[in-house]
């Protein structure tokens, strides 16, 4: 029988510190690990927090102009940048110490106190927000690692632009550009699915008065009837037209999209134009219409003779959120229809 020498123990011992080294490297690497994610969720938070800042601050440009500076917007900025953080106040815990900068337009804005950026503008954009995000407790501005102990700065970039679009997806009826008035109304007891429906949302206007949603009456203005018109959409009901451009109308149009749009009270997307020869009209821009009637007319005619009033409502303005947004670099007219979109 073979016997154990004392050899074997110096063996065994050797294999054991071995194994206790390796656990530290794995303990080592989890502390890494452990980091990083760290690091990781905390640039998440000032996303979403950069994020609904910057779209919170365009929209208030919006509906505000005078208001659209970098001063004022900044509590709105760091309120939301705040709200995305889930912790204690700051200096108890690593989650609650963050900040924001807020950049309308790159005018008469502050030195960045984080390097991270939004990507470059695109060719068209129209004007912008930037609001950055970034980790800073007590001055400092780089986040521990608690249990790898290298600091490193973290931060976040979004930008939002809005305004008006180069083109847009929106109903065959058109409208004359002399109809569209420069008040413009909300929409009450709209539907909350709005903006799956048309693809944009109604401003924060105030409600029409008394009469103002029964007809459409002529421009005080030019004395021009207020016309409208369909455009060919080769039977779709929807054009996507980038103005200015001239399209052609058509003598059939779509009278149960006005029927639903009056029976749903959803205001239509309609192209705009200025004028019209022969069967080509001249599209210019973008206008809301809350449709509350039509003339009923089953046999698809309605609306192809500008003289004769074929509609009644009222215009609005909307808000047209894009993924992907396109805008205007030809001076298309603003008829209270805004595209808004992430540029960065």
């Amino acid at each position: 029988m073979r016997r154990l020498r004392r050899g074997d123990d110096r063996g065994a011992v050797a294999v054991l510190t071995a194994v206790l080294l390796s656990g530290g490297v794995l303990l080592g690497a989890t502390a890494v690990v452990v980091d990083v994610g760290n690091l990781y969720a905390k640039r998440e938070q000032l996303q979403a927090g950069a994020d609904a800042a910057a779209w919170a601050v365009a929209e208030n440009c919006i509906d505000a102009p005078d208001t659209c500076t970098n001063a004022i917007q900044q509590e709105t900025a760091d309120q939301l940048v705040a709200a995305q953080t889930y912790g204690p106040r700051p200096g108890t815990d690593l989650s609650a110490a963050v900040a924001a900068q807020v950049c309308i337009e790159g005018i008469d804005c502050a030195v960045w106190n984080t390097a991270v950026e939004c990507p470059s503008l695109r060719l068209t954009f129209g004007p912008y927000v930037e609001v950055r995000a970034y980790y800073e407790d007590a001055g400092d501005r780089s986040m521990p690692a608690p249990l790898a102990g290298k600091d490193t700065p973290v931060g976040a970039c979004s930008r939002v632009s809005w305004g008006t679009a180069a083109s847009l997806r929106v109903s065959s009826l058109a409208v004359q550009a002399s109809c569209v008035p420069t008040t413009f109304y909300s929409v009450p007891g709209i539907p909350a699915d709005t903006q799956d429906t048309i693809g944009a949302v109604p401003r924060r206007l105030d409600p029409p008065p008394a009469g103002a949603a029964t007809a459409i009456t002529a421009d005080d203005g030019t004395g021009t009837t207020c016309g409208f018109a369909w455009l060919d959409s080769g039977g779709s009901c929807a054009v996507e037209p980038a103005p200015p451009v001239d399209l052609p109308a058509t003598t059939t149009g779509c009278p149960a999209l006005l029927g639903q749009a009056a029976d749903q009270h959803l205001p239509l997307l309609v192209p705009v134009y200025d004028s019209r020869a022969g069967d080509q009209l001249h599209v210019v821009g973008y206008a809301a219409y809350a449709v509350t009637g039509n003339s009923g007319r089953p046999d698809g005619t309605l609306c192809t003779d500008p003289a004769a009033a074929c509609v009644a409502g009222y215009f609005t303005q909307m808000l047209a959120p894009r993924s992907q947004p396109r805008f205007s670099v030809e001076g298309a007219v603003d008829y209270g229809v805004t595209v808004i979109g992430r540029t960065g």
